[in-house]
Order: C-alpha cells, then structure tokens, then sequence
C-alpha cells in the first residue's frame, strides 16, 4: 500500500490591486489539489480584516454556496478549481483591506477520515472616495477672479452653476 500524501495550494487574485471605495471588489480563488489522493468535502470560508464585510462566493460548476462557505464536492489528484468571491466595499472604508480564506478538506488514510487545512489572505488597498467634479464654465459673463466672494449650486444636467455674489443672476435668485 503507497503512501498518503496529501497537498493543497490556493492562490487569492483581486481584480485590481487598488479600488475606489463604494466599489464590488471582485477576488479569484484558485485551489489545487497537490497531493496523491482525493480530497472530498472542501470547505472554503471567507473572512476580511474589516469584520462587518461579508463575501459573497459566485455559484461555479461543482461548488455549493452554504451561506458564508462554498463547498466543493472533490478534487482529483492534480485537478484545479477556480472560484469566484465579491464584496461590497462601503463607501468609508480606505486603507488596506485583507481576505482571508480558510479551506478544510477530508481524505482518506487506512480507512479512516482525516482533515487537510489550507490557509492563504491577500491584501488591497481601498482609495478613499473623493468627490470627482471640474468647473467646466462660469455661469457669469465675467470671470471670478481670486479674492472674489463666489457661490455655487448644482444644476440638473449642467453640473455645478458658480456665480460671483454681485452677479445680476444672483441677486435676482435671492
């Protein structure tokens, strides 16, 4: 009888390395099975540093989703399955994020069930949101220099209006 030698890799792959908060991060996982026998029952579940995040695991050929975990019913010896986690990421979160997923697997030795752990986290930094908007034009006539007292409003679909506050438009708004 050879022996039993179980193995398991996994690799994390974020989208993109940086993403904007208020965005959904979308995370490739990869697990192979690097040993010589069977592994059943693979259990994968998802935590992130920031605990009040949740991923959500894509339904996949194979895979169940269990609330928080995706199963997996087996990997073959040298067989490799690729999943797929998102997560919403608040519009305040910035700085650095970390997944960490923690896979269990059952395999056989002399008959008797045994259980394979496999570990593996990956960090992304998460930019802050800022407000993203230009001045394309000055709703006066006249240019607002520096120094002049300036009030702005938005418009629907011209962006923001600034007027200078001696502007015959503004006065005639109040």
């Amino acid at each position: 009888e050879s022996t039993v030698l179980p193995g398991c890799k996994m690799w994390i792959n974020p989208e993109q390395e940086q993403i904007k908060a208020g965005k959904e991060l979308l995370y490739t996982v990869k697990i192979e099975n690097t040993g010589n026998c069977t592994l059943y029952n693979i259990h994968l579940g998802a935590s992130f540093s920031e605990k009040s995040l949740k991923g959500i695991w894509e339904k996949a050929e194979g895979a169940v989703v269990q609330e928080e975990t995706l199963k997996l019913d087996f990997l073959e010896t040298g067989m490799q399955k690729e999943v797929y986690l998102s997560v919403q990421i608040p519009e305040a979160q910035s700085g650095k994020l970390s997944l960490n997923i923690e896979g269990k697997a059952e395999y056989e030795q002399k008959g008797e069930k045994q259980i394979l752990s496999v570990e593996e986290s990956r960090e992304t930094e998460i930019l802050p949101l800022k407000a993203d908007f230009r001045v394309t034009k000055t709703a006066d006539r006249t240019r607002a220099v520096p120094g002049d007292e300036i009030v702005g409003f938005v418009t629907r679909g011209r962006g923001l209006s600034i007027h200078r506050t001696d502007c015959i438009n503004m006065i005639h708004l109040s």
